[in-house]
């Protein structure tokens, strides 16, 4: 019981550090260095916090304190609905960081890559809410299986996103178009 606690935080700290490269491809070096930006700097850590702090706390709710029956307890209560809505909020900020650095970009070649980042971002933070609402619509005995296979598909998907833009020679591709257009 106790190494599925430490196997969801474990899960928890993987996912804040994917959530902290999708905002680092997303606003670049600017969201560590600018220090305009330093409220979204804490807006972003203390929701990434918070995130798994609830994960965490339901796991061990759950494995403490509920039966093991076929109930979705988990976004059943307030604490599903704010994960949910932070989820939800990470992607349009994500989207919302993307946009904006995309526009400032001339080059096709660093375009692709942002449209390709912005999808990652999608994939990747639309994954839980959709989940949960996939989770709602099936029936107990089956629910187990479906949720994991698509959480775990949609997680797979936005990581081949980000390794087809991140591989090496796209990177060469995307500093000699920035350097061209300087």
């Amino acid at each position: 019981a106790e190494l599925q606690v430490i196997g969801t935080l474990c899960a928890c700290a993987a996912k804040a550090a994917f959530t902290v490269l999708q905002f680092l491809l997303a606003r670049g070096w600017a969201l560590i260095r600018n220090h305009t930006d330093m409220p979204l700097r804490g807006a972003l850590f203390g929701v990434l916090l918070c995130v798994v702090g609830l994960a965490v706390g339901c796991e061990i709710y759950e494995q403490y304190f509920h039966d093991q029956s076929t109930s979705f307890f988990l976004y059943e209560n307030w604490t599903g609905y704010s994960m949910l809505a932070m989820n939800l909020g990470l992607l349009a900020s994500a989207w919302w960081f993307t946009w904006v650095t995309l526009n400032l970009e001339t080059s096709p070649t660093v375009r692709r890559f942002y449209y390709l980042v912005s999808a990652a971002a999608g994939v990747y933070f639309a994954a839980l809410p959709m989940v949960a609402l996939l989770a709602s619509t099936l029936s107990p005995w089956v629910r187990r299986k479906y949720v994991e296979r698509v959480e775990l598909s949609a997680r797979w998907l936005a990581t081949v996103l980000l390794l087809v833009a991140l591989r090496p020679s796209q990177l060469d591709t995307l500093v000699a178009a920035r350097l061209k257009n300087r």
